[in-house]
C-alpha cells in the first residue's frame, strides 16, 4: 500500500522539529509543502531536501474548498507514481489542515497514512498570549465571523487573519460589541511577536500573514453589551 507522511513541521526552524520528523524529511523521497512561507524552508533546502509548495494555488484561487481538492488530487497522483510521499504543514496537521482531514477521511482505507505531529500554531498563539490559564477559550475562523461568534465571557483568539482586508472586517464585527478603546493582541506565531494595539486602529497594521492571530480578553461584567446563553443562565438562576 502507497505511504504518505504527513509532517507538522511546528513554528520553528529545523532545531525544533521532533526527531521523527526529522528523520521522516531525511528520507529524501518527495516533500510537498502547503506553503514555503515558513522559516523551516530554507533550513531543508540547505539539506538538499526539495520542496514544492502549493503557494501557486492559493495565489490563482479563491475558493479554499477548491485548492484543498486540487491539493488533494496532486497528493494522490504523485503518491501513485512515487508509492510513499511527505507532505507538510505549518504548525500541526491535527488543527485546522483541511487537506488532511480530506485524505483521512477519503482515502484510509487505500492509502496508508502516517501522521508525524509537532506543536500547533493555536498553542503557540495561546502561550503567546499570556492568558493560557483562562478556562475559557473560544476559537473564531475570521472568514466564518458572525455575530454569534463571540463570547464576551471567554478570551477570543481569532485565527490566520492573513490580509489587511480582512482585519479590516474582523475590526467592524469586533466594534459591534467592543469598545474602540479595547485592546487587542495581535500575535505572529512564527515571529514569536506579540503587540497591543487599540481596536479602532487595528486594520492600519502591517504584515498580516496566514501566522498572524488576534486575541480579545472577556469584557468586563458591567460593560458587557453582548451576551450569550451562559449569561442567560445565571440570571434565570439568580431570578429563581
Amino acid at each position: 500500500m502507497d505511504t504518505i507522511q504527513i509532517i507538522g513541521l511546528g513554528v520553528g526552524g529545523i532545531e525544533n522539529l521532533s526527531l521523527k520528523a526529522y528523520n521522516a524529511l531525511m528520507e529524501k523521497i518527495p516533500t510537498y509543502l502547503r506553503t514555503a512561507r515558513h522559516p523551516i524552508v530554507q533550513d531543508l533546502e540547505n539539506n538538499g531536501i526539495n520542496c514544492i509548495s502549493f503557494d501557486d494555488l492559493f495565489e490563482k484561487i479563491v475558493e479554499f474548498d477548491e485548492i484543498y481538492n486540487k491539493i488533494v488530487e496532486k497528493i494522490v497522483a504523485e503518491l501513485k507514481k512515487y508509492g510513499k510521499i511527505n507532505y507538510c504543514i505549518p504548525g500541526s496537521p491535527y488543527v485546522g489542515d483541511f487537506v488532511t482531514k480530506k485524505l483521512l477521511d477519503q482515502y484510509k482505507d487505500t492509502i496508508n497514512i502516517e501522521i508525524i505531529d509537532n506543536e500547533s500554531f493555536l498553542s503557540r498563539c495561546i502561550k503567546l498570549s499570556g492568558y493560557s490559564d483562562y478556562k475559557n477559550i473560544k476559537i473564531i475562523d475570521p472568514n466564518e465571523m458572525d455575530e454569534f461568534s463571540l463570547d464576551p465571557n471567554s478570551v477570543n483568539f481569532i485565527t490566520q487573519v492573513d490580509s489587511k482586508s480582512l482585519a479590516s472586517e474582523v475590526k467592524i464585527k469586533l466594534m459591534e460589541s467592543y469598545s474602540e478603546g479595547c485592546e487587542v493582541l495581535k500575535i505572529d506565531v512564527l515571529s514569536n511577536s506579540t503587540v497591543k494595539i487599540p481596536l479602532f486602529l487595528l486594520d492600519q497594521e502591517s504584515n498580516y500573514e496566514f501566522s498572524t492571530y488576534f486575541c480579545i480578553l472577556p469584557i468586563e461584567k458591567y460593560k458587557i453589551t453582548l451576551y450569550n446563553i451562559d449569561n442567560l443562565c445565571r440570571i434565570v438562576k439568580y431570578i429563581y
